[in-house]
């Protein structure tokens, strides 16, 4: 299926297939990697944390005529094995931008171990019981008129599901760990199997594995909220739109 092209309608009376919401999903990223690139990427700027302030930092240097090819590089690097489950097959070319993407901000320390170089406010804050607290009622607060009442994993995580055309979205979102907040999207067939990837915003962009914020600020808090809302709305209705 091109790119460009719309998906083919789903028959109410046949189950869509695994590998059809896999394809669907990875054919998706190229077209939500455009958007984020044509509008100026709004979502991977309000995202504080190392990886997407490489993924800004990267983008930012490169000639413009060859921006829309390297997001569609990362696109490929990092959604072909996580959806449909191939190696990626990459050109020459192609190669070269993702080498120079991985590398890009790294430095070495004494040892020689090499490492992305982090964001300067980190430095200042400090993960509290409190900010935790605080950013989990900001963040359970934003979501609840629209994902309704959340399903406890444990103390510090959770997840909503909600129905997306003839699939479901399961979003976990954590405030637990090394960094304040991280959240991802599972998408569940109509028997309640998940597919076995998992998405965010950084992940489908090609950016990162996963997509985190580091330790915030107090003053942070209600930005980084509405943002892992307004990302998870993005994310729903896309997928009702694509799998209507």
């Amino acid at each position: 299926m091109s790119q460009e092209a719309g998906p083919a309608p789903i028959s109410p009376l046949v189950p869509i297939s695994t590998e059809n919401i896999a394809q669907r999903l990875y054919d998706w990223c190229f077209l939500d990697a455009e958007r984020e690139l044509r509008e100026g990427f709004p979502f991977v700027t309000r995202i504080k944390g190392g990886n997407a302030a490489r993924y800004l930092g990267f983008f930012s240097q490169l000639p413009p005529a060859d921006a829309s090819l390297v997001s569609r590089v990362l696109v490929k690097r990092m959604n072909q094995p996580v959806l449909l489950r191939l190696k990626p097959a990459l050109t020459q070319p192609e190669e070269k931008y993702l080498q120079a993407y991985l590398q890009f901000g790294e430095v070495s320390d004494p040892s020689g171990i090499r490492m992305v170089v982090g964001d300067p406010e980190e430095r200042r804050a400090v993960q509290t019981r409190e900010l935790r607290k605080a950013l989990k009622g900001l963040v359970k607060e934003r979501f609840r008129p629209e994902f309704g009442v959340p399903m406890g994993v444990s103390a510090n995580e959770w997840h909503y599901e909600v129905d997306a055309g003839c699939l479901r979205v399961r979003t976990h979102v954590d405030v637990g760990g090394r960094s304040s907040l991280s959240y991802s999207h599972a998408v569940l067939q109509e028997d309640g199997t998940p597919l076995p990837s998992h998405l965010s915003v950084l992940q489908w962009l090609g950016a990162a594995s996963m997509t985190r914020w580091r330790v915030l600020l107090a003053e942070e808090l209600i930005d980084a909220a509405d943002t892992v809302f307004l990302l998870s709305k993005h994310f729903v209705a896309e997928m009702r739109r694509l799998f209507a």
